[in-house]
């Protein structure tokens, strides 16, 4: 009989304890549920919050493309208007230089004209001036 009740009473206190365990046991399992789940939100946030940065980077690279393409074609089109006004200019220039020419010649052909008239005037003079 008292082994029975010694058996009994082990039993009991192997049950308690084994209860109490299994009760610990459920608890840190529930902890880690929580935290399990505090992990999941978390990366799906950490997640959604990448998704939105990478979003965020591909417009600001798509924005900066845009803006270097509008710089170039302003670059473009200043190089265009400069290139036209150096032509006009070089076309300007060309057109002064011809008619300076033109009028350097012609003064050239006035002054040649004047200086044979005086060369021609003067032999006669000392062909005159050998005659008396």
């Amino acid at each position: 009989q008292r082994e029975i009740e010694d058996l009994k009473s082990r039993v009991h206190d192997t049950t308690s304890r084994f209860s109490s365990d299994v009760t610990l046991l459920q608890e840190k399992i529930v902890g880690l549920e929580n935290k399990l789940r505090q992990g999941i939100m978390t990366n799906e946030s950490l997640q959604e919050d990448l998704r939105r940065q990478e979003k965020l980077n591909d417009d600001t690279k798509a924005l900066y493309r845009q803006q270097m393409d509008e710089q170039h074609a302003l670059k473009q089109k200043e190089v265009n208007e400069l290139r036209q006004q150096v032509a006009k200019v070089l076309s300007e220039g060309e057109l002064e230089r011809n008619r300076l020419r033109e009028t350097f010649a012609d003064e050239l052909h006035e002054q040649e004209d004047a200086l044979l008239d005086q060369y021609e005037s003067r032999m006669s003079s000392l062909r005159d001036d050998l005659k008396k």
